[in-house]
C-alpha cells in the first residue's frame, strides 16, 4: 500500500504516520521522524548524526538510522531498491553516532564482506541469512544470502548437508523496503 504524503516538517515524501491524541495524523519523513522522537524523549538528534555512507574493506555501504525510545537502530545496506545486503544493530541511546559507525563497520566487515556461501552448497562458519518480507506473499518465504534470493526449497536443500548440526543465530532487523510505510500512535 503506497501512501503519498509530504512530510509535515519538510518537502520530502513521508513514510512515518503518527496518529496524535486529537486523532489528526502527523506525516514525517525518516529524518524528521528521528527528530520528532528525540524531541519527545528530550534528546539531541545531532548526537545520532552519521555519514550517509561508510566504506568497509573498499566497499561502500549506505547508512540509515531510526531512533526509538529504547535505542537507535543503525542500518548499513548495499543494493538498489530492496537492499539485498543489509546489516543492522540496536545501539543504546547513550551511544553517539560516531561510535555507532565504528560498531556498524565492524559488523559489516564480519558479516557482509565475508561470503556466507563458500561455494554453491557450502556455508561459511559464520554468515548472514536474510528473510525477505513481502506483504503480497505472506505464505512464501524468500531467503537472502550474499545478495541473492533463495526460495524455501533451495534453502532447505542447502541445509541438507548440515543435518546433525546446531545453527546459532542472532535476529536483527533488515532495512525496510524503500516504499515501506510506518504507522503509530503518539501515545506509544
Amino acid at each position: 500500500m503506497m501512501l503519498l504524503h509530504t512530510c509535515d516538517r519538510c518537502t520530502q515524501e513521508a513514510d512515518h504516520h503518527i496518529e496524535k491524541a486529537d486523532k489528526s495524523v502527523l506525516h514525517l519523513c525518516w529524518d524528521c521522524y528521528n527528530a520528532y522522537v528525540c524531541e519527545r524523549l528530550g534528546l539531541d538528534v545531532a548526537n545520532y548524526a552519521h555519514p550517509k555512507t561508510i566504506a568497509v574493506d573498499g566497499q561502500r555501504f549506505k547508512v540509515k538510522a531510526e531512533v526509538y525510545e529504547d535505542g537507535v537502530t543503525y542500518y548499513a545496506y548495499k543494493g538498489k531498491g530492496n537492499a539485498l545486503k543489509t546489516i543492522s544493530f540496536m545501539a543504546p541511546l547513550e551511544m553517539d553516532g560516531k561510535t555507532a559507525m565504528e560498531e556498524l563497520k565492524e559488523r559489516v566487515s564480519r558479516f557482509l564482506i565475508t561470503p556466507t556461501l563458500i561455494d554453491e552448497f557450502l556455508l561459511a562458519p559464520m554468515g548472514v541469512f536474510g528473510i525477505e518480507y513481502d506483504e503480497d506473499a505472506l505464505d512464501q518465504i524468500v531467503f537472502i544470502i550474499d545478495g541473492e534470493r533463495y526460495d524455501s526449497e533451495d534453502f532447505l536443500e542447502l541445509l541438507q548437508d548440515y543435518r546433525g548440526s546446531n545453527f546459532i543465530y542472532l535476529t536483527e532487523s533488515r532495512l525496510p523496503p524503500p516504499d515501506a510505510q510506518f504507522f503509530g500512535r503518539e501515545d506509544q
